[in-house]
């Protein structure tokens, strides 16, 4: 009977050194399976901010190439309306930032035509007497450009907003943006000008 006792013990030992084994193979397991996780989690969120901040130079580089070709045709003089009705903005509506940024473009024109720009005067005729001069195929034209540059304004602050928490998007979103408030303001104007011609004067918010 003690031999038969210690077998068994013996036994119960060996079974329990295995059940010791295996769990300490399924505890590796668990542990390998959760560092892979955490790694691939990792990779994500770098592949998040890589991909938010490519994006972000992308519409800041459409951006510039839009302010860019606007600031060439106005020092070449051969403005179209939604150039002078953006020279001011172009003139003083920038930041020291994008000033700076600016300068970094990595596609650059034979010249810098926003600092060739600086050279001329500020346009101090306000906006909705301007339009008043355009005909109507001009004033559709000028309501698609200021579309695009209101689109990528827009776009610009909502990347940026990547980085700052949402803030320039909440800004942009309540009208605390001077940029976009603008050309909201000019979109108005301009299709309030296009119904106005449209109509011989019957329409828009200034018909008489």
């Amino acid at each position: 009977a003690e031999g038969a006792d210690s077998r068994k013990h013996r036994q119960e030992k060996i079974f329990s050194e295995i059940d010791k084994v295996r769990q300490r193979r399924h505890d590796r397991e668990l542990h390998f399976e959760e560092v892979e996780r955490q790694r691939a989690e990792e990779s994500r969120t770098r592949e998040q901010e890589n991909f938010e901040e490519w994006a972000r130079k992308e519409e800041e580089f459409h951006l510039q190439q839009q302010r860019q070709r606007s600031a060439i045709r106005l020092v070449e003089g051969r403005e179209r309306p939604v150039d002078v009705l953006a020279k001011n903005l172009l003139l003083f509506g920038l930041t020291e930032e994008e000033k700076r940024d600016r300068a970094k473009v990595k596609y650059r024109e034979k010249y810098n035509a926003l600092d060739e720009l600086e050279t001329l005067e500020a346009e101090l005729e306000e906006p909705h007497v301007f339009l008043r001069d355009l005909k109507l195929a001009e004033l559709e034209e000028l309501l698609a450009d200021v579309e695009t540059f209101r689109t990528l304004e827009r776009e610009a602050a909502v990347a940026a907003s990547r980085e700052d928490g949402g803030e320039a998007k909440r800004r942009a979103d309540d009208g605390e943006n001077p940029v976009l408030r603008y050309w909201d303001s000019l979109r108005l104007v301009t299709a309030d000008e296009i119904e106005y011609v449209k109509t011989g004067g019957a329409g828009g918010a200034h018909a008489s």
